[in-house]
């Protein structure tokens, strides 16, 4: 069984939660540190039970608190190259173990979830759905 979160969407931020019966990952995190974990803990999901974090793309209102919530739970962050190249900020917070690649049209794995990103038309460096 898969569910499928909107915790906040919109020009001021975004952020999703993707679960399943054994795992919960979070895509982008771009509000506060505070907001996520508020608003997971709205839908009965402590944030230390988040197994990964997935970046569709750079900009702020995706990435917000990235580097934060990776830190402080020691959560992995997955992301492409070209993304991970564009958010060096972000990334400079977070501990390289935790520092994952993916590729755009490829398929990987999170626990029982096999994920597949495609490639999007935006503005950003490499950005994708997932």
């Amino acid at each position: 069984m898969l569910n499928f979160y909107s915790l906040y969407s919109g020009s001021t931020g975004n952020s999703l939660l993707l679960q399943s019966n054994n795992t919960n990952v979070l895509i982008d995190s771009g509000v506060s540190a505070k907001k996520i974990v508020d608003a997971l803990e709205d839908v009965n999901v402590p944030i230390t039970e988040i197994d990964a974090i997935l970046v569709t793309h750079e900009h702020s209102d995706h990435v917000q608190s990235l580097g934060t919530i990776s830190k402080k739970y020691n959560i992995p962050v997955y992301a492409n190259s070209k993304t991970w190249d564009a958010m060096k900020i972000q990334k400079d917070k977070i501990d390289s173990s935790n520092i994952k690649h993916f590729k755009t049209n490829e398929i990987f794995e999170i626990k029982d979830l096999s994920i597949h990103s495609f490639s999007i038309p935006h503005d950003a460096a490499d950005p994708c759905r997932i």
